[in-house]
C-alpha cells in the first residue's frame, strides 16, 4: 500500500499543471537554486493541504460551493498574474537574457530574493488550487479505511508530499542542466510567451472550468 501510494504521488506530481510549468519556467530562467525552492514551495503548500484534510476541514471545501470557488477564483487569478509577468518580461524593450543566465551572478541579496520569490510563487500556486484539497480527500476515502488513525492519515498524506516534492526538484535539476538552460538562452523570449499563455490558459481553466 505505501509503495502504490508513492507512486499516485508520482504520477500525481507528473501530470502537466501549474505546478509542473511553473517549476519548469523558474529553473530555466532562475537556475537550480530557484528551481529547487519552487520546488520546496510546492511541498509546503501540499502539507497545508494535508493538515486540514486529516482534520476533515477539506469537506468543507468539497460541500460548499461558494468557498471553493472563491479559492478557485483565487488561484485563476494568481495564474494570470503570473501570466502576466511573465509576457511581459518576454515583450520588454531590453531583450537580454534573464539575470539567472548571465555569467556574473548578481549580488547574494539579488540571488536570495530570487530564491525566496520562487518558493512563494510555488507555495501559492499550489494552496490556492482546490483540486489539490479534492485529491486528498479521494485517496483518504479510497485507501484508508473507516476509523482509522490520524497518524495513518499523516503517513500516507506525507508520503505524497515526499513524492511529489523529490519529482519536482528532480525536474528542476533536468531543467537548470546546461543543455536545456543553453536551449533557453538562444530562445528564451519565445519560451517565456509559451510559458505565459500557458499559465494563461491554466488560470482561465480555474475561473472558466
Amino acid at each position: 500500500m505505501f509503495l502504490e501510494i508513492f507512486g499516485l504521488g508520482l504520477l500525481v506530481g507528473m501530470a502537466p499543471g501549474p505546478d509542473f510549468f511553473l517549476v519548469l519556467k523558474n529553473a530555466l530562467q532562475g537556475g537550480r537554486a530557484k528551481g529547487r525552492a519552487t520546488a520546496l514551495g510546492i511541498g509546503c503548500g501540499l502539507l497545508v493541504h494535508v493538515a486540514y484534510s486529516v482534520f476533515g476541514l477539506a469537506l468543507l471545501l468539497q460541500r460548499s460551493p461558494a468557498l471553493f470557488q472563491t479559492v478557485q477564483t483565487a488561484g485563476g487569478a494568481y495564474l494570470l498574474w503570473l501570466a502576466f509577468q511573465t509576457l511581459r518580461s518576454s515583450v520588454a524593450p531590453e531583450t537580454k537574457a534573464p539575470a539567472g543566465l548571465r555569467r556574473q551572478q548578481p549580488r547574494e541579496s539579488g540571488a536570495a530574493s530570487t530564491v525566496r520569490a520562487g518558493f512563494w510563487e510555488g507555495f501559492l500556486c499550489n494552496l490556492l488550487n482546490p483540486k489539490a484539497a479534492l485529491f486528498f480527500i479521494s485517496v483518504f476515502s479510497n485507501y484508508i479505511t473507516a476509523g482509522a488513525s490520524f497518524g495513518v492519515h499523516w503517513i500516507y498524506g506525507l508520503e505524497i508530499v515526499l513524492a511529489v516534492t523529490l519529482w519536482f526538484l528532480f525536474l528542476a535539476r533536468v531543467a537548470a542542466s546546461d543543455r536545456f538552460r543553453g536551449f533557453y538562452l538562444f530562445a528564451h523570449l519565445w519560451v517565456d510567451r509559451a510559458f505565459g499563455v500557458l499559465l494563461a490558459y491554466l488560470g482561465l481553466g480555474l475561473l472558466w472550468p
